[in-house]
């Protein structure tokens, strides 16, 4: 755990928010202040997953061999929370009024809710 720590501090990049998996005892998932949701192994200090601001569409079009792009969060993200019934699942929450869904088994969002205003906090239903 000390090395996890100290490779927090050594990256020079502000973390908002760390959530620990309640069924993965050495996984949690990380915000930070780029717009990155990250899930990291615990007992290696490395990160097993990184969700960027940006991600490459998995289809390209033949017509101009250009690549789509889908916009992930575009704001500061305050907020992660894994799911404690689907254990895959993770929460984000950003300035740029969305709340994300992820899954670790997949690259990009699953899902997106709009809000009204900026996302400070999410929080799956710990009974749910």
């Amino acid at each position: 755990m000390k090395c996890l720590m100290i490779s927090f501090f050594i990256l020079n990049i502000f973390y908002s928010c760390i959530s620990w998996s309640s069924f993965y005892k050495n996984t949690l998932a990380s915000s930070d202040y780029d717009c990155c949701i990250a899930v990291w192994d615990a007992s290696t200090a490395q990160k097993t997953r990184t969700y960027q601001a940006i991600h490459l569409k998995e289809s390209i079009f033949k017509k101009n061999n250009s690549y789509k792009y889908e916009q992930e969060h575009e704001k500061r993200c305050w907020s992660v929370d894994f799911n404690n019934m689907d254990t895959k699942l993770l929460a984000s929450g950003s300035d740029d009024s969305r709340v994300k869904l992820w899954s670790t088994n997949v690259a990009h969002s699953v899902s997106t809710l709009e809000a009204k205003a900026n996302v400070c906090c999410v929080k799956f239903n710990p009974t749910r």
